[in-house]
């Protein structure tokens, strides 16, 4: 491993909010499957675009949901030829089971090797996928991973080095401390080494943590011309052409409604500076159902595709990818087994207001409330916008604590 360098550069505010739980097993190394094909012409749109060399990107498909027929992130991943724009699909069902998302990809330099991490019931894995074959082995295991101290792996920062020899990426650990009642988070740029050959990768692998340098805000992993590891300013999930002439530029905090049918009492709202400081939630609502003992269910506030379920310090918790922006949006402290009891599973597409689980008091909680939270560019709450169709913003004071807030009612 060659020594790592970190240089100053310009950065912006970020979070994290993951799962914690007991360990899974070590993922096997997955064998090319007979019954992966291309996907025929015109049945698959890209979505995300999350790497690109000169013959070739790295994308997400796109699917259509249920209901009212927007188009999600269908979160597996393609190979695109540049020339012919034909598809190939690199994370198949029969690889990874029928529920699962792959979040965000890189590509090798000389385009051989794809990595991703594949979030599937509450567990995910760095992987590297071979673009020819489609064999795929694990790259970081989320067991190996929690035994160095990291919680997860961010997907969308993977980067490689020029060489090829190096996997960058930011991560963070989450810490509950039962006795204070607090839960810290600690953000960091990781590197792995890359053997060569998709073969060779899971064996021995590396796991070297570097501390962020940056002040006011979390930078994402990159490399210098020297193959360095070096902070660079967060970037933006780049949408591609076909899925962003489908959506109107928005103000990202007007993406839904009121995540519940009914009526809430604001019990807490969450206006810091999200995850600088590497120990607040970050921006969100706390909204208790009302009168005391309802029960409620917590609801999609725009279409979108299951990332995962997931069980931490936010009790039982759903993610959300979202198709109006590219923003995810996390409900906290549900009942437990409640999202399997309405279908949720990573993977799943969703529709405007699609029931996601039963409003709870799982996990670090001091009473029935469903914690609401949207994050863009890993930032809580839209650096303080309101994550409903409201129009309010909870650092304008715009939202009152102990207030009762009618579904689709404008509380401004």
């Amino acid at each position: 491993m060659r020594r790592a360098f970190i240089l100053p550069a310009v950065f912006c505010l970020t979070a994290a909010l993951a799962a914690c739980g007991s360990a899974p097993t070590a993922h096997p190394t997955v064998s090319p499957d007979a019954t992966a094909r291309t996907p025929a012409q015109g049945t698959v749109t890209p979505y995300y675009i999350f790497a690109e060399t000169s013959q070739a990107r790295l994308v997400s498909g796109s699917a259509v949901v249920e209901q009212g027929g927007a188009r999600v992130p269908d979160g597996r991943l393609y190979l695109q030829d540049r020339a012919t724009g034909s598809l190939r699909l690199l994370t198949t069902p029969a690889r990874f089971g029928e529920g699962f998302y792959a979040d965000g990809g890189a590509l090798s330099p000389d385009g051989r090797t794809a990595y991703t991490v594949v979030n599937a019931g509450g567990d995910w894995a760095l992987y590297a996928i071979d673009t020819g074959s489609g064999a795929a082995a694990p790259v970081l295991s989320r067991q190996t991973a929690l035994e160095h101290g990291l919680t997860e792996a961010e997907g969308k920062t993977l980067v490689v080095s020029p060489d090829g020899r190096q996997l960058a990426f930011r991560g963070y650990t989450i810490r509950y401390d039962e006795q204070a009642g607090t839960t810290t988070h600690t953000n960091a740029l990781y590197l792995v080494d890359l053997p060569g050959g998709v073969g060779a990768q899971g064996a021995g692998t590396s796991l070297v943590r570097v501390a962020i340098r940056g002040t006011g805000g979390l930078p994402a992993p990159g490399f210098d011309a020297q193959g360095r590891l070096v902070e660079t300013p967060e970037r933006p999930t780049r949408l591609s052409e076909a899925a962003r002439g489908q959506l109107q530029a928005q103000d990202l905090g007007v993406v839904g409604r009121l995540p519940v049918a009914g009526t809430v009492a604001l019990s807490q709202s969450f206006h810091g500076s999200g995850y600088a400081g590497g120990s607040s939630w970050g921006l969100g609502l706390d909204l208790a159902p009302r009168p005391l003992g309802t029960t409620m269910a917590a609801r999609s506030i725009a279409s979108g595709v299951v990332k995962n379920v997931y069980s931490s310090g936010c009790g039982v918790y759903v993610v959300v990818d979202h198709t109006t922006t590219t923003a995810d949006t996390y409900y906290c402290h549900l009942v437990t087994g409640s999202p399997a009891g309405y279908g949720m599973a990573a993977g799943k597409a969703l529709y405007e207001g699609q029931p996601l689980g039963t409003v709870g008091n799982t996990g670090v909680s001091t009473g029935v409330h469903l914690h609401l939270a949207l994050i863009q560019g890993d930032v809580f709450g839209l650096r303080g916008r309101d994550p409903t169709r409201t129009g309010c913003t909870i650092a304008g004071g715009n939202w009152t604590v102990g207030r009762e807030y009618q579904y689709l009612a404008d509380p401004c």
